[in-house]
C-alpha cells in the first residue's frame, strides 16, 4: 500500500474496519428491514435454494434475509482470510465486497464452503501457503449453484446428495486456479473477471455431463421490480461515506485524484492503492458506486438483488481499475445499444450486463479508448443474453464469461492492428511482472479479478 498518500499509520487495519464496517452494516440492515422470526425464516428459504442464476434472494428470502446472509457471507469471507493469514490489499478489497453481492443472489454460507476446502487441499498438494492462493478460493465460489443443484435437487438419499454436492465443489475448487492461469493467456488480464470466465466452461462441462446422464436442469428467473427505499438509501449512504472517509484518509488531497486516469484497468497496471493510496481509492469507489447507482435510476431500472450485487462488484473492483474513465465507455455504450436492441435498458439481463460489463471489460476502454470501449460494450450486450443457456445457470459470473470472449477478439484485432502499441506494451509488462514476481509474498492473484 502506498502510505505516502494516506494520513492513516496503518492502512490495513483500516481496510479491515471498512470490510468488517460493511458486513455489520449488512447485518443490521437485515434486521431493520425484516422482524427477527421473517427473517430467520427467509434465510432459511435461501439457505435450501438452488442457487441459479437468477435467483433473486430479495424474492426467495425477503430483502432483510437477503441482507442478513450477505453479511454471513462477508465475514466467513474475512474469516478465510484471517486463517491464510493473508495480508490486506486491493485484490482483497475487491473480492470482499464482490462476495456479498453475489450473496443477494446465488451464494450462501453452506455453498461456498466446499470451493473454500478445495482450494485448500489444492495449496496443500501443490505446497505452497494458502494465502497464494486465498482469492481464488472466494472466486470459485462463482459456480456454487452446482452444490446447491446437486444437493436440493438430486432424488438421492441425503448422504449421497451431500457427498455429491460437497465432492463437486471441492473438485472445482482443487482446479480452478490452474484452469484460470491457462485460460488468461487468451484475454491477457483485458478482464477483471477472470475466474467467471474461467468458470464458464467448467459449468458448460457440467451441464452437458448432467444432460449426457438424462438429466434436467429448470432455469430459474427471479426478479424483484422496483425500488426499495431503503435499500436506495443503504446504497447512497454507503457510496457517500467511502467517498467522505477516503478523503479525510488522504488528508482531502484533491489533487491526487488525477492520478486515477493513469489506470487503465489491465493488470499489472490496475492496483489503486500503488496508484493513488487507499483513501483516494475509497474515493474511487464511492464514485463508481454512485454512477452505478444513477444509471439504475435513469433508466427507471429495478434495485433487484442482482443489481445491488452487480453495483456492489462495481464499487469493489474500483479498487482495482475500474473508474470514470474506462467504465463509463462501455456502460454507455451497452445502454445506447439497448435502446435499438430486442432487449431494452430495463430488461433484467441487460441492467446487469451494463454494470457488471462495464466493469470487467473496463481494461479494454483503458488501454485502447473509448471507441474500443463502446464496441467491446455491443459485443458485451449481445454475446451476454447467450452465454447463460449453455451453463445452464450454473455460472454466477455469466457477464464474466460473456466478457472474456468478447476481450479475447477484441485485443487480437486491435493488436493486430497497432503492432508498434503491442511491442511497447509486452516490453512495459515484462518490467511489471519482473518486479511483481519478487515479492512473492503477496496474494497470488494478480492477473486473476473474479
Amino acid at each position: 500500500m502506498n502510505r505516502s498518500r494516506d494520513t492513516v499509520p496503518d492502512p490495513e487495519r483500516a481496510c479491515i474496519g471498512v470490510c468488517l464496517a460493511v458486513a455489520c452494516s449488512l447485518l443490521a440492515m437485515g434486521f431493520l428491514l425484516a422482524p427477527p422470526a421473517a427473517l430467520f425464516a427467509g434465510y432459511g428459504r435461501i439457505l435450501t435454494s438452488r442457487a441459479l442464476l437468477l435467483s433473486d434472494y430479495f424474492i426467495i428470502g425477503g430483502i432483510g434475509a437477503a441482507f442478513f446472509n450477505a453479511g454471513v457471507v462477508m465475514l466467513l469471507s474475512m474469516g478465510l482470510l484471517r486463517v491464510a493469514k493473508a495480508k490486506y490489499s486491493a485484490s482483497v478489497i475487491a473480492g470482499l465486497f464482490l462476495m456479498p453481492g453475489f450473496a443477494l443472489f446465488g451464494k450462501d454460507a453452506f455453498n461456498i464452503q466446499p470451493f473454500f476446502l478445495g482450494v485448500f487441499l489444492y495449496c496443500r498438494y501443490m505446497r505452497v501457503p494458502m494465502r497464494k492462493h486465498v482469492m481464488a478460493a472466494l472466486y470459485s465460489t462463482t459456480l456454487c449453484p452446482i452444490v446447491s443443484e446437486l444437493f436440493w435437487n438430486i432424488p438421492l438419499p441425503l448422504p449421497a446428495r451431500l457427498l455429491l454436492g460437497v465432492s463437486a465443489g471441492v473438485l472445482v475448487g482443487f482446479t480452478i486456479v490452474p484452469l484460470a492461469d491457462h485460460l488468461m493467456r487468451g484475454h491477457r488480464g483485458y478482464i477483471l473477471f477472470n475466474y467467471g470466465f474461467a468458470s464458464g466452461f467448467v459449468a458448460m462441462l457440467v451441464m452437458a455431463i448432467l444432460l449426457a446422464a438424462g438429466g434436467t436442469l429448470e432455469s430459474s428467473s427471479l426478479w424483484y421490480a422496483g425500488v426499495h427505499d431503503g435499500v436506495r438509501t443503504y446504497l447512497v449512504a454507503m457510496c457517500g461515506l467511502l467517498i467522505l472517509l477516503g478523503f479525510s484518509l488522504s488528508g482531502w488531497d484533491y489533487k491526487g485524484l488525477a492520478g486515477v486516469w493513469k489506470v487503465t484497468g489491465c493488470a499489472p497496471n490496475n492496483n489503486m492503492f500503488d496508484a493513488i493510496g487507499l483513501g483516494l481509492t475509497m474515493v474511487n469507489m464511492g464514485v463508481i458506486g454512485f454512477i452505478s447507482i444513477g444509471y439504475i435510476l435513469f433508466i427507471g431500472g429495478d434495485f433487484s438483488g442482482p443489481v445491488v450485487g452487480a453495483i456492489f462488484t462495481a464499487v469493489g473492483f474500483a479498487a482495482v481499475g475500474v473508474q470514470p474513465r474506462n467504465f463509463l465507455p462501455i456502460l454507455l455504450s451497452i445502454w445506447f445499444f439497448s435502446l435499438f436492441g430486442v432487449r431494452g435498458p430495463t430488461d433484467p439481463s441487460v441492467q446487469l450486463a451494463a454494470i457488471f460489463g462495464a466493469a470487467a471489460l473496463s481494461p479494454v476502454a483503458g488501454e485502447y479508448g473509448f471507441f474500443a470501449g463502446f464496441v467491446s460494450g455491443l459485443l458485451h450486450y449481445a454475446l451476454v443474453t447467450f452465454t447463460g443457456q449453455p451453463t445452464g445457470g450454473l455460472n454466477l459470473y455469466n457477464n464474466g464469461f460473456a466478457a472474456g470472449i468478447v476481450a479475447m477478439l477484441m485485443v487480437t484485432l486491435l493488436d493486430t492492428l497497432s503492432p508498434s502499441r503491442t511491442a511497447w506494451r509486452a516490453a512495459k509488462k515484462k518490467q511489471e511482472k519482473a518486479a511483481r514476481e519478487a515479492k512473492d509474498d503477496e496474494v497470488h492473484i494478480g492477473y486473476h479479478g473474479a
